[in-house]
């Protein structure tokens, strides 16, 4: 340690504090007041930082000198796009950060906390990124957890269920529809098998409306 040093680190985030072999530190801040050693045939003692508050730190060795630790807070949060998909759907979620062009690693875990897929990702200069896992074939209750890969600070989802897909299809009642401009079109399409909805759209790339159907009866 050097005098009068001041440093950052985000919330969550183990730093390392380096002094003298078996070297004593006394950390001082917001709620948060103890004193930890390098232990014996050390000269460092690494510091979680999980459990603090943002604010600063004094941090003071057994010879007298003195540290300041600013904590901030990463704002690192995830969330699934949808709270149901099905075997047929993309699996998406959005991640934020108060800190921008952060690069993140996030893993799809199943309900037994083990890892699924793995995606790699950096939060752009808006503060969030997508992140895309592809269909998933198993079904079940999972959860989505985000690494900020430079600090290990980290973020969870909430829960989300993936079920399967709808088995079945749908097609147009006729295949060719011809109304007058400004009147309303009815188009009839046919559900088969399991499903129960539909999205239709109507016109180009450019001017489209899009409509959902559902099945009746």
């Amino acid at each position: 340690m050097a005098e009068s040093d001041f440093f950052d680190a985000f919330s969550g985030e183990n730093v390392a504090i380096e002094g003298a072999e078996d070297d004593a530190f006394d950390i001082d801040g917001p709620g948060v007041s103890r004193t930890r050693g390098s232990g014996s045939n050390s000269q460092i003692y690494v510091l979680d930082t999980d459990d603090f508050e943002v604010g600063e730190y004094n941090i003071t060795n057994s010879a007298n000198e003195e540290v300041v630790l600013n904590i901030r807070s990463l704002g690192l949060s995830v969330e699934a796009d949808e709270g149901n998909f099905t075997t047929n759907d993309a699996v998406t979620a959005t991640v934020t950060s108060d800190t921008i062009n952060r690069e993140i690693t996030a893993d799809l875990l199943d309900s037994d906390g083990d890892v699924v897929d793995t995606v790699d990702a950096t939060i752009d200069s808006d503060g969030e990124v997508s992140v895309d896992f592809g269909t998933q074939s198993e079904t079940g209750t999972y959860t989505i957890e985000v690494t900020d890969v430079n600090s290990a600070v980290t973020a969870e989802s909430g829960d989300f269920d993936i079920n399967e897909a709808p088995e079945g299809d749908v097609s147009f009642e006729q295949g060719f529809i011809t109304e007058e401009r400004g009147d309303t079109a009815n188009i009839t399409i046919n559900f088969q098998g399991d499903i129960e909805t539909a999205t239709l759209r109507v016109g180009d790339d450019d001017d489209r409306e899009v409509r959902r159907a559902e099945r009746s009866g």
